[in-house]
């Protein structure tokens, strides 16, 4: 019998666990609904698309930080020139003031930007 990923529930003593543990299982499932509602006022999935939504903005930011490093660079290889070209559509190397996600986070959230890269780099 599967049940939830289980790939074979024994018997005791010709009684199968099966149903108990379906029934508990479905029961801690929905506390564990019932208290993420209470804390945070939103569902389980409404929790993970925020969550997901911060990591993807993270990683972008990056992205971009590491796309103004890479055009930085001197001497200007074929690599910088691309990079020059895509982060802001010059063949010049970047200058200060940047205008880049990562910058912007650094200026406007950067306790956010300072927590996320501890957790993430």
């Amino acid at each position: 019998m599967e049940l939830h990923g289980l790939r074979s529930i024994k018997t005791v003593g010709g009684f199968s666990c099966a149903p108990f543990l379906g029934a508990t299982l479905a029961a801690r499932v929905a506390r564990l609904k019932a208290a993420v509602i209470n804390i945070f006022g939103k569902s389980i999935k409404a929790l993970l698309k925020i969550v997901a939504r911060e990591v993807l903005e993270f990683y972008l930011c990056a992205e971009q930080k590491a796309l103004r490093e890479l055009a930085s660079r001197e001497p200007a290889s074929a690599m910088v020139m691309r990079a020059r070209t895509l982060y802001w559509d010059s063949e010049a190397a970047p200058r200060e003031p940047f205008m880049d996600r990562w910058s912007v986070a650094e200026f406007g959230k950067r306790d956010w930007l300072m927590k996320m890269a501890d957790a993430f780099v």
